[in-house]
């Protein structure tokens, strides 16, 4: 889906503010493994290259939709994340991309949402291209888009993910006990961060 359908394009301001230069290299040591899109071509190798974390913008559609497609494949519009994203209300000035020669390597995209009544983000997707998945590339992405919510005062952020991977960044799932998604989940992946105390009902637009 394209991004002008749910916001309006994102401009300058804070989020250009909050743009994190994130210089991320990995030694070209080791045999290479190309990735493919669906369609068969090869993707970008990244491995080698530098990657710079910056708002999103609406230029970045096509990109994005192929890194969405190498990372997840079809599989994702099944998931419950998808059916809160149907709803939900893109926030373009707190979504950010790493880009590297031209390439859009990481994505991460923050929603409106609410739970009950608790107006709240929802965070996803997070997207690493398969050659910079060992370098700290998806941490730094969930780490800016933390800190352009904190700035805003706003929150908390909600996700559906792997918890080792999330509780490093505060996000936790004992506080989400009582959240509802449109969907089946395994309540172990659902988690929060921010929230200032025990969250509860369904979520919503």
């Amino acid at each position: 889906r394209a991004v002008g359908r749910r916001g309006a394009p994102p401009g300058g301001g804070l989020a250009a503010q909050l743009a994190v230069i994130a210089v991320l290299t990995r030694p070209a040591t080791g045999p290479k493994r190309p990735a493919l899109a669906p369609g068969g071509e090869v993707l970008a190798d990244m491995s080698t290259t530098e990657a710079v974390i910056r708002p999103e913008t609406p230029a970045d559609g096509r990109r994005i939709e192929a890194l969405l497609d190498h990372a997840f494949g079809p599989g994702r519009f099944v998931k419950v994340s998808e059916r809160v994203r149907e709803f939900a209300r893109f926030r373009p000035d707190l979504s950010f991309c790493a880009e590297a020669e031209g390439e859009v390597v990481g994505l991460v995209r923050l929603w409106d949402i609410h739970i009950g009544e608790t107006p709240a983000l929802f965070l996803g997707p997070l997207a690493v291209h398969s050659g910079r998945r060992l370098d700290g590339l998806g941490g730094r992405l969930v780490e800016c888009v933390g800190a352009a919510a904190d700035k805003l005062g706003q929150g908390p952020i909600l996700l559906v993910g792997d918890p080792p991977f999330f509780e490093r960044f505060g996000y936790a799932a004992p506080p989400t006990v009582g959240v509802r998604l449109p969907g089946p989940v395994d309540p172990r992946r659902v988690l929060v961060r921010g929230a200032a105390c025990p969250l509860s009902g369904h979520v919503r637009a």
